[in-house]
């Protein structure tokens, strides 16, 4: 019984000298490590973002002062009284900060809901809150082609058929020149987009409403864009995407220098036109030209003019044109000299200028 390794025999209940030994061993590595084992554990604490508790103010201005604070990442609970939100209701929302560039994209989840937003902030401007999904957590971006934007619109201003809304904050990031848009002014209404900028605080959205939608000052809910060519519901008929003169009249000249036949023009909107002319022209005893031209009096562009020789033709001209701002264009004919005439056979082949949204 002497060799056991109790210190008392009789009883065995007392730890043996072997495992107190052990027991010591273990502390003191322990106590060695300490120090190793709690800077780890620091150091995997400083990598989780801090909270912070918003219930007034604004959550952007939080979100600047908290930039990088937290190793790139901020999280923020704010009720519905923090302005800046997707909307005056409680919101989660995670940020992820690029110390590069000081960029910064937020995440946003209701607190009664599954619906979720995002917004970015790049080059010290904040975008806009563009939702991902709805209250029921299913995508907004589905096979519709329609992507529910969230985006608050503000008529600006009309000069038909196009129309201008301005959006706060940049969101030249998210929509851009061609995409459709659909909202409700009362009625669901589709627009094409001719021109976008961002000018501190505000984008402005240069639409297209084709021959059957107009912009009003009335509130506009429900906005949705698509970059497809043929999201649901949208109308595709090209008629009603264009602009359009018709001329059945005969007209004639004898002017060596352009001049305008018949007082027939068409006003292009800002966009891009598949631009075309059709007409019937004669031209005797020598040839003529005929153009369409942004001036009534001269040619603006060689590759709208065509050139008639001696006799009648049917004449047809084409070209895409991008119109920066709203602009006339002229249809215009000339003689070769003063002992010729130039005759427009609208009776004949009628006279069409079409214009047809390049973007459709």
């Amino acid at each position: 019984m002497s060799d056991l390794p109790y210190s008392d025999p009789s009883n065995p209940a007392l730890p043996s000298p072997l495992f107190s030994d052990i027991t010591a061993v273990r502390g003191d590595h322990l106590r060695a490590n300490n120090a190793a084992i709690f800077a780890d554990l620091n150091a995997l604490n400083t990598r989780n973002p801090e909270l912070v508790a918003l219930t007034s103010g604004s959550f952007k201005t939080a979100a600047l002062a908290n930039a990088n604070t937290y190793n790139g990442r901020s999280l923020f609970t704010c009720t519905a009284g923090v302005s800046d939100t997707p909307s005056a209701a409680a919101w989660r929302i995670v940020g992820y900060w690029n110390p590069t560039d000081s960029s910064g994209r937020f995440v946003a989840q209701a607190d009664a809901s599954l619906e979720t937003w995002e917004i970015i902030y790049s080059g010290g401007v904040w975008g806009a809150w563009i939702r991902f999904t709805d209250s029921g957590g299913d995508l907004t971006r589905n096979l519709t082609g329609w992507v529910g934007s969230g985006l608050v619109l503000t008529y600006a201003s009309a000069d038909a058929p196009t129309f201008t809304a301005t959006v706060p904050g940049d969101v030249t990031s998210v929509l851009s020149v061609g995409m459709k848009v659909k909202l409700t002014q009362t009625t669901v209404k589709y627009f094409i987009i001719t021109a976008i900028a961002y000018s501190s605080p505000n984008t402005t959205i240069t639409m297209y409403g084709g021959t059957d939608y107009t912009l009003t000052a009335d509130a506009i809910s429900s906005v949705y864009y698509s970059t497809m060519k043929s999201p649901y519901s949208f109308p595709m008929n090209p008629a009603k995407w264009t602009v359009e003169v018709t001329d059945s009249s005969q007209y004639d000249t004898d002017s060596t220098t352009y001049v305008n036949l018949g007082s027939i023009s068409i006003t292009l909107p800002i966009g891009s036109w598949n631009t075309s002319v059709q007409c019937g022209i004669e031209c005797r005893p020598t040839y003529g030209h005929i153009t369409l031209s942004t001036s009534s009096t001269s040619e603006s562009d060689n590759e709208l003019t065509a050139l008639v020789l001696d006799g009648g033709t049917s004449v047809r001209i084409e070209k895409t044109l991008s119109i920066i701002s709203k602009t006339t264009y002229y249809l215009n004919g000339k003689t070769a000299n003063a002992s010729s005439a130039a005759y427009l056979l609208g009776g004949t082949v009628k006279t069409i200028i079409r214009a047809v949204c390049a973007y459709l």
